[in-house]
């Protein structure tokens, strides 16, 4: 038998038809299991990727998203500006989207010819993704079809609709010898009402009315008779969904305190490999912010704002706006008649060029920034920046004194601009020209802790601790990816090595002295392994070379993602190390105050920079290998 369950699809048409379409990543099953699905294991874990087998039907542009995107824009218009007026949100229901659910395990093609035949009998005229997912205990069908079809009338969903799908659904089991429950066959949908009064409908297979009869029992906690709560399944997923949340929650809470405002937060979480969604194309905020850190599926939702929270809200945009604002309100709040008193017209903060700016005129105490309408906000300063500005206008003091010659100044400040920009140290520097040299790489970190607003010595410690995780995470997510490509890249070379041996084999037919010696009985032996590595493989089909070829292509955008994210990772690594031995300099300078604290940094920089030249030995090792491969 087969569970029907359908969802209203009021924004993010195209996700979700790739949410359908895309493979899935979930822990291996038994092996009686695995062996009657197409997978693909992932090295050195417990997880394998589930492949989806999708159909597209009454597709009239080249994607299906044009497809539906053509039908909304023709047909939905009004609706979409005006708004739906049967809907409890005024939204229009732009597709909907059905799961077909089977008992137990179905053979792939099996269910997706059930969904797809489904589709064609229930929906004619409208443009229909049909995907067969086989991650879950149940192999099941994601349907989901655009509320307009193409000829402009709309689809709605009322209980005799969904009767009439749920019978045809019976129907096709019975056609395919699969078991459709005698007693639930003619039943229509049951009504029920909750503790508010609302009137909810649930369709009576087997697992909800052994539900309800437990709940009339007592055995488990009364709740919504759709929920499979109370199943392995969902306490499994659910207990991944509580990491993904708690991770995201996590690094929040670490830079919560250091943020400015809302976007500055997103812009800390952005620079540690979250991608966020945030705004739409005219720069309005969504309705909710979704984020999904590094080193989750790609391809999942992620998680909103809304969802961390939903007890307080305390995750929210609004909240989290509002703490912020309180947090800087309280750090830019004067205490008394012994606030420092803020420089008259100090230098706004930016880029600074020694020998461009006015060192007398950097305020150790306030930041001088110039907001997006114009005006100026002075924030204090924390411990990071007073050090540098106070290390920088002691050498700059020094350099004045000793000042004879203005044009051999300004060759020094030259000379280290350069040095800035190409990080070589010239050797043999008179005192003059080192002095200029660490004035302006005080001003450069200066410039870097404002712009990434960087406070303290514990912050700067925290995030550099944090970057090392995300670039392992990284480097680890890239290794596996590049294997499966590599795998893949495998698979699809088959049938050209079949080619080459069988032409061999055949040039070589009438030469005695290849058919009666060891050549030819290896050839015909690989003969049968790349035979049946491609009927394993389905590569003897035109539709299954290509589903290869459209995964091989996502693994390539995939490792050109990570790669980015880890270049990026090891770019800030490099700008906060090059910080960091700034402030060890001018901690050097004031007595070594802080040396335990640049002890603890250093057991956390070192090792895992050592292992980071390790990582990147191995790959300049394995490059030659590898471009003898690719030229074989």
């Amino acid at each position: 038998m087969a569970v029907i369950e359908n969802h209203q699809i009021k924004a993010t048409v195209n996700h979700t038809l790739r949410y359908g379409a895309s493979d899935k990543i979930a822990e291996k099953k038994a092996e009686e299991i695995m062996r009657d699905i197409l997978h693909e294991d992932i090295p050195g874990t417990n997880l394998a990727v589930y492949k989806t087998l999708t159909v597209s039907l009454n597709q009239t542009k080249d994607t299906l998203y044009e497809s539906f995107k053509r039908n909304m824009d023709r047909y939905g218009r009004k609706e979409i500006t005006d708004g739906n007026r049967r809907t409890k949100d005024g939204k229009p229901i732009l597709a909907w989207h059905y799961i077909q659910s089977f008992e137990g395990r179905v053979d792939t093609t099996t269910a997706n010819e059930i969904g797809v035949k489904l589709a064609e009998k229930i929906f004619p005229g409208f443009p229909v993704q049909v995907s067969t997912h086989t991650d879950k205990e149940n192999t099941h069908n994601h349907i989901i079809i655009c509320a307009w079809a193409n000829d402009g009338h709309k689809w709605h969903n009322d209980h005799k609709a969904y009767q009439t799908i749920r019978e045809e659904s019976d129907r096709l089991c019975d056609e395919y010898g699969l078991s459709v429950l005698d007693k639930t066959r003619e039943q229509r949908l049951v009504s029920w009402t909750d503790a508010e009064g609302r009137k909810h409908y649930y369709e009576p297979t087997d697992r909800k009315n052994e539900m309800l009869d437990r709940r009339e029992r007592k055995e488990i906690p009364a709740d919504d008779v759709r929920s499979y709560r109370n199943t392995e399944q969902y306490r499994q997923g659910q207990k991944k969904e509580d990491t993904l949340m708690a991770q995201i929650k996590k690094d929040i809470d670490r830079l919560l305190p250091y943020a400015m405002d809302y976007e500055h937060l997103l812009r800390m979480l952005r620079q540690d490999g979250y991608t966020i969604w945030d705004k739409k194309k005219n720069g309005e905020w969504l309705a909710h912010v979704t984020f999904l850190p590094p080193g989750a599926d790609p391809d999942s939702r992620g998680k909103r704002d809304n969802t961390l929270s939903k007890e307080d809200g305390y995750y929210t945009r609004e909240n989290l706006a509002q703490i912020i604002e309180e947090n800087v309100k309280s750090r830019t709040a004067t205490h008394g008649e012994d606030a420092p008193i803020p420089m008259q017209d100090p230098v706004e903060m930016g880029q600074y060029k020694y020998g461009e700016i006015d060192i007398t005129r950097l305020d150790e105490n306030y930041r001088s920034e110039r907001g997006g309408d114009g005006r100026i906000t002075l924030y204090p300063r924390g411990e990071i920046e007073r050090d540098i500005i106070g290390d920088t206008k002691q050498k700059h003091a020094e350099v004045q004194a000793d000042l004879i010659d203005t044009s051999d100044l300004d060759r020094a400040i030259r000379e280290a601009r350069e040095q800035s920009r190409s990080g070589k140290r010239k050797t043999n520097e008179s005192r003059r020209e080192r002095l200029v040299r660490e004035i302006q790489e005080n001003l450069d970190s200066l410039s870097f802790v404002e712009r990434n607003r960087v406070y303290t010595y514990s912050q700067a410690r925290e995030i550099v601790s944090g970057l090392w995780d995300r670039r392992r995470e990284c480097s680890l997510a890239l290794d596996e990816a590049r294997k499966a490509l590599k795998g893949y890249d495998t698979m699809l070379a088959l049938p050209k090595q079949l080619e080459i041996v069988q032409r061999r084999m055949r040039e070589n037919a009438g030469k005695p002295e290849y058919m009666g010696g060891i050549e030819y009985k290896r050839d015909s032996q690989y003969i049968i392994t790349i035979e049946s590595a491609i009927r394993k493989y389905g590569l003897d089909t035109p539709e299954r070379t290509q589903t290869f070829l459209q995964l091989r292509q996502k693994r390539e955008r995939s490792i050109d993602a990570l790669a980015k994210q880890l270049q990026r990772v090891t770019e800030s690594l490099a700008e906060y190390q090059k910080c960091m031995e700034v402030l060890r300099r001018i901690d050097r300078g004031q007595g070594s105050g802080r040396r335990d604290y640049f002890y603890g940094y250093d057991r956390i920089f070192q090792p895992n920079a050592e292992k980071g030249r390790q990582i990147q030995e191995t790959q300049k090792r394995d490059m030659p290998h590898r471009k003898d491969r690719e030229r074989g």
